[in-house]
């Protein structure tokens, strides 16, 4: 496994605390994420109820210090978007009760 533990019980175990740590999404698609990678991070967000993203890796302009760029062929679903649009929309109207 590429992902950060070597077994699937110690990233199950990771990503627990997290969520009870209040994190509310998990990158899905990552350039370095192998399909078993992004499989895995599709049935953690399922299962601890979290949003999934994607990102392109970028870490800056480059001429910075060490900027690493990386670019993922996989097309994050729209509705993912959405999903995130509405919890965006109900923490500012959480904000303003």
């Amino acid at each position: 496994m590429q992902l950060c533990c070597q077994t699937f019980a110690e990233l199950n175990q990771v990503v627990s605390g997290l969520v009870d740590l209040g994190v509310e999404a998990i990158e899905v698609y990552r350039p370095d994420h192998r399909p078993e990678d992004v499989r895995t991070c599709m049935d953690l967000a399922k299962r601890y109820g979290l949003l999934m993203v994607g990102g392109s890796d970028f870490h800056g302009p480059m001429g910075r210090s060490r900027p690493r760029v990386g670019f993922s062929s996989n097309r994050i679903p729209y509705e993912w978007l959405t999903d995130l649009q509405k919890c965006v929309a109900g923490r500012h109207a959480d904000l303003t009760d």
